[in-house]
């Protein structure tokens, strides 16, 4: 079980493995990069020892995590004709290392390891987003407060990542509240935490995510008796949009810009390459010939990814990798349907709120593009379709 708990308290520490390798020099971080780096290791640590653990048991994997491991091959494939083969192909590994740990999550939770890693999940995100309000309040650093624009960030590299693993710990704190979970009064103080940091980042998708979530909810919940607490949640979201919208000076006007141009320079490396694409991490060579003539030159942050991720991973693994992505989701879909049917009302709640939260996270992905998603679906689901499958979901 050791393994699996480090798995679910390290996973916002990948965007660390992305800053430490990453290559734009006005990188702000909160954490001396030194620190991040040990980070990264031990998280890379943590999930590759933990697939090895996996394969060596040899133990069939569920749907859901045998369909990231065909995107896993699909995206190292796409890769090998990419134009950085060597990161890409390692980064396609990696990502299959991920999938098989998220496989040994799910099977500890199923197997009832499954409070613990709640609460390690709540506690995790708790400190993480209190981290980032502190930060916030005490302007400190001053240069991340300005790179910033006075939005939080946290330890991410910046106030949409923030946003994103926020949307995700509001989503398991509220799972957990309407499941009945024992510890409801740590689900309660982390989503409340976790809210306010989704306000303070100022992130328009992620606070639209955060609505379209509640509302998705609201419709899936229908006749059940949590109408109180979805009126709660709903007010909570009109009050955290007009907050939003109060501070929306905090953003950059030129962002509003700078992301059509990210787009458009991956619409159009995806007609270039459109079997097969660039390969992982590849986009950063081929912006400088596919951008506008307007548009932010290769120094700048948008020459990374295209800031959509469906787009990141078409522009980078193909239609190949896409549709393998698309398989992963679908097949995903099915086991949670097939899961949650046989689950207990508590251990279907919990799964209905995970499926609403992870359709709020798909929204806000629309506008950015993390590898900290993947990490965060992969551990989101475990916890989802384990603790349906265990004796409490069961019971």
């Amino acid at each position: 079980m050791k393994p699996a708990l480090a798995m679910v308290v390290a996973a916002p520490f990948v965007t660390w493995l992305i800053t430490s390798l990453a290559a734009h020099p006005t990188l702000v971080t909160l954490v001396p990069l030194p620190v991040e780096r040990i980070g990264a290791l031990i998280f890379v640590i943590v999930a590759v020892g933990l697939a090895l653990r996996e394969i060596a048991q040899r133990r069939a994997l569920s749907p859901s995590y045998r369909g990231g491991i065909i995107f896993a091959i699909a995206a190292t494939l796409a890769s090998v004709l990419g134009f950085d083969p060597v990161a890409g192909i390692a980064s396609g590994v990696f990502l299959g290392a991920i999938c098989l740990a998220g496989s040994g999550v799910y099977r500890d939770v199923r197997e009832g390891a499954w409070n613990q890693m709640l609460a390690a999940w709540l506690w995790t995100g708790s400190a993480l987003c209190v981290l980032a309000l502190v930060a916030l309040v005490l302007r400190k650093p001053a240069s991340l407060y300005a790179f910033a624009h006075g939005r939080a960030v946290g330890i991410f590299e910046n106030p949409n990542e923030l946003a994103l693993y926020a949307l995700a710990v509001c989503t398991i704190a509220a799972a957990a509240m309407l499941a009945h979970y024992r510890g409801r009064a740590l689900a309660i103080v982390t989503f409340a935490v976790a809210f306010i940091a989704l306000i303070a980042t100022g992130s328009r998708s992620g606070e639209a995510a955060f609505a379209i979530g509640v509302v998705a909810l609201a419709i899936m919940l229908r006749g059940r008796r949590t109408k109180l607490q979805l009126t709660a949640l709903v007010a909570i979201v009109v009050l955290g949009i007009g907050l939003s919208l109060s501070y929306d000076s905090r953003h950059n006007p030129g962002e509003n810009d700078t992301r059509l141009a990210a787009w458009s320079a991956g619409v159009r490396t995806v007609a270039l390459f459109p079997l097969t694409g660039v390969g992982i991490g590849g986009f950063y060579r081929v912006y400088p010939f596919v951008r506008s003539p307007d548009a932010p030159g290769p120094g700048d942050p948008i020459a990374y990814d295209p800031h959509n991720f469906y787009l990141s991973v078409a522009a980078e693994t193909g239609l190949l990798g896409l549709g393998a992505f698309i398989w992963t989701i679908v097949a995903f879909v099915r086991e949670s349907r097939d899961v949650l049917a046989l689950a207990s009302e508590d251990g279907r709640r919990f799964g209905i709120v995970t499926l609403a939260g992870l359709l709020a996270i798909a929204c806000h992905l629309v506008f950015n593009g993390f590898v900290l998603a993947i990490v965060l679906w992969v551990v989101m689901a475990a916890l989802m379709l384990g603790i349906a499958r265990s004796q409490y979901g069961r019971a």
